[in-house]
């Protein structure tokens, strides 16, 4: 079965998502690429996919690991799409923790989509926590993750190239578990780790880059305070500031930091399931 479309679709706060998008798909040799960024509120609003039935297409759906989950924020863009049996792979990528049940949810939404499931993968990147006092997986995606990435999109296309039939392919099962700290968590409740990202009034140079980044509206025009219903923890607005007047503030305590640490050094290698 010969590709001869790719649609890749991605949510990236920090960029290092779409880094691992641009690395699969930079050497695959096919007539026609296509992109949707669902990283901005506009962008999953007027969020469109053209349907239509092409065997001859992969959709690369890639999304960033929150709270060992998918993110939920992208589920109303995604839900406006249907397949009819396409092909799809899907990508999580994580701060060097652990990518828990996000494939597993990528996949339960790619099979009531009606996308077949050729292929998966787990990417590592820096740590949306990351900061001078907790780094955590610093300057992932390395060149050798890149390579990975790039590895994986060839082997994508040879994999397709064998299969005759993709509506007669037996989809495969992508992997993932909570860790036993998530398991007792409820949802949304990175707040218990990390406080909202801080404001220092005295550093603002009001540049407005925290605005153009973040992926929900979260930070108000007018005094650049964080609505807390929205904020995703993604902490963008931090790595886009460039006077540093907004920070990372952690809650942890010494326990879980030093855990954290012990984790983060213990450096994780992408994880191919095709």
């Amino acid at each position: 079965m010969k590709i001869n479309k790719i649609t890749s679709i991605f949510f990236s706060p920090t960029g290092g998502t779409r880094k691992i998008i641009n690395a699969i798909t930079h050497n695959i040799d096919c007539a026609e690429k296509q992109y949707f960024d669902l990283t901005f509120p506009e962008d999953r609003d007027n969020f469109k996919h053209d349907p239509s039935y092409r065997q001859d297409e992969l959709i690369i759906l890639a999304l960033p690991v929150y709270e060992e989950h998918m993110p939920s924020i992208v589920l109303d863009a995604l839900n406006k799409i249907k397949g009819k049996g396409q092909a799809i792979a899907l990508v999580a990528v994580y701060g060097n923790i652990n990518y828990g049940l996000a494939l597993k949810d990528m996949q339960k939404w790619a099979f009531k989509a009606g996308f077949t499931v050729v292929a998966g993968a787990a990417f590592i990147s820096e740590h949306s926590f990351s900061n001078d006092k907790l780094p955590l997986s610093v300057g992932r995606p390395t060149i050798i993750d890149l390579y990975h990435a790039e590895n994986f999109g060839k082997s994508l296309i040879s994999k397709l190239d064998a299969i005759k039939d993709i509506i007669k392919y037996t989809e495969v099962k992508l992997p993932g578990r909570l860790s036993f700290l998530y398991k007792i968590l409820p949802k949304r409740s990175v707040h218990l780790f990390v406080r909202y990202p801080k404001l220092s009034k005295r550093k603002c140079s009001k540049c407005g880059n925290c605005l153009k980044v973040c992926p929900t509206a979260a930070i108000q025009a007018d005094t650049f305070k964080i609505d807390k219903d929205k904020c995703l923890h993604c902490f963008a607005c931090v790595k886009a500031c460039g006077s540093s007047a907004r920070r990372i503030g952690l809650k942890m305590n010494p326990i879980v930091k030093n855990k954290l640490k012990r984790q983060s050094k213990k450096t994780k290698i992408p994880k191919i399931f095709i």
